[in-house]
């Protein structure tokens, strides 16, 4: 307790000035304990005693020194990594306190995400490249029957983020996560890869792929990584078999292929659309033939006109963008994503009043792609939209709530999922994904759903 030291200190400073005057007055002889006035100068043996003392003193300063040492290089670790492991236990006390649980252990064997790639190159400007590598991946694994694969909207948000990979994956409720770095160096591209579970860290495979940079070989290696994957799982943790298809290398020109990796982040993300556009036409001048550059500008052209990145009418972007879906369907006739940019444009056409359309076939055309691609969230909006112009709202918001299933980040989706509670009535579940959708920085402030706060008489939030 305190009062121990503090009365150790009282005792000592009381004691103090008695010990100095007993050794001004006394001295310490062979004989005892006599008056200093007593003893011949000549035969004192202070030198001696003084001699003893300084060694005395010497080993108290080694003792203190070695102690010192000990105290601040031994014991302040020990401290230190008891004070913060007690910080954590109290943090993860009131997060309990305050309802913020801690993640429960992920129970699902078969369910996985890909990470962004790391950017390895040189130059560090290749991070387009090695995004693209792991989307190609994350695209692979999804067809997989069985497999629960985390969307790219998701994983791609922890790039850069300073958690490990067990944090990452409570997150992102998966048990497996996949992540690697891509290395570009002249004619030659390193690829690493590794499949994590996330339970115990531990690496269940990992590979690195040494190849010559071309198209085929970048198909390749994504084709050995998904394969590598499948059958770890497969094999190592017992979720049966899986089956993996094999990847297709879309286009044979390297060039193309890199500039269609550098424009499908900014499709996905809507901001520079212009720029995406360019880098397409870009990519079909080197290959003409490049059924996703052609699908991905299909899609691209009434966006850039209802986003402000051109002035052409509406119809003009409609009919430029059937021109480029119906070319990426000559070459690539499961092109789900073209087949979708059709329904979409004739659906447009057909709430604008430009023409005359039957909803039925659009709706039909939806359903081909989703059949195709179940997971394109583009296609689950668009036909969602559809169903709303038809007052199917039952069916309208069972597409957004199941592209916010594939894609939580999307924002399209999660707007028209809580406008669409509210047009059904059901306002509080509208208020509470609304709310859940601002947390996420998924919609803004002024999209809420003014008639459902006034039913609800949220009157400050209404105002």
């Amino acid at each position: 307790p305190d009062w121990v030291m503090q009365t150790i200190m009282l005792v000592l400073a009381l004691g103090f000035p008695v010990v100095v005057f007993f050794s001004w007055a006394y001295e310490v002889t062979p004989e005892g304990v006599k008056r200093e006035s007593e003893i011949d100068r000549s035969q004192s043996i202070t030198h001696v005693t003084g001699r003893k003392l300084d060694r005395a003193i010497v080993a108290m300063l080694v003792i203190a020194l070695a102690y010192f040492a000990y105290d601040k290089f031994i014991l302040d670790p020990e401290r230190d990594a008891a004070l913060i492991k007690g910080l954590d236990q109290a943090e993860t006390k009131q997060s309990l306190d305050t309802q913020k649980p801690v993640a429960e252990p992920v129970t699902d064997t078969a369910s996985i995400a890909v990470l962004p790639f790391a950017d390895l190159s040189p130059a560090g400007d290749q991070e387009y490249f090695s995004d693209g590598i792991a989307e190609e991946i994350l695209n692979v694994l999804v067809g997989v029957d069985g497999l629960h694969v985390t969307s790219r909207t998701s994983s791609f948000q922890f790039k850069d983020a300073d958690l490990g990979i067990p944090d990452i994956a409570r997150s992102l409720k998966v048990r497996h996560v996949v992540e690697g770095s891509v290395r570009k160096s002249g004619e030659t591209i390193r690829v690493t890869a590794q499949l994590i579970d996330a339970d115990n860290d531990r690496h269940l495979w990992s590979e690195t792929y040494d190849r010559p940079l071309t198209a085929e070989n970048i198909f390749s290696i994504q084709d050995e990584i998904a394969n590598s994957i499948v059958e770890a799982l497969s094999s190592t943790l017992g979720v049966g078999e899986l089956e993996v298809g094999e990847v297709e290398a879309t286009t044979k020109n390297l060039t193309a292929y890199e500039l269609f990796l550098q424009a499908r982040p900014l499709f996905i993300a809507r901001v520079n659309l212009d720029v995406a556009d360019t880098l397409l036409e870009q990519a079909l001048e080197q290959d003409p033939d490049y059924a996703q550059a052609l699908e991905m500008r299909a899609a691209l052209q009434t966006l850039l006109v209802n986003y402000g990145y051109s002035k052409i009418s509406i119809d003009q972007a409609g009919r430029a963008g059937l021109e480029f879906a119906e070319r990426a369907l000559d070459i690539e006739p499961r092109s789900a994503l073209a087949l979708a940019v059709i329904a979409r444009t004739k659906g447009g056409s057909a709430e604008s009043l430009r023409s005359k359309e039957d909803l039925v076939e659009i709706i039909a055309l939806f359903d081909q792609a989703l059949a195709i691609s179940p997971r394109n969230a583009s296609a689950l909006l668009w036909r969602g939209l559809r169903f709303l112009l038809v007052g199917d709202l039952e069916r309208a918001l069972d597409d957004f709530a199941t592209c916010m299933q594939y894609e939580p980040l999307y924002v399209p989706c999660t707007e028209n999922h809580f406008l669409v509670l509210a047009e059904m009535g059901r306002d509080e579940e509208s208020r509470d994904a609304y709310i859940a959708a601002l947390n996420l920085s998924t919609t803004k402030a002024e999209y809420a759903h003014f008639a459902s706060l006034a039913r609800l008489g949220e009157e400050l939030v209404f105002k």
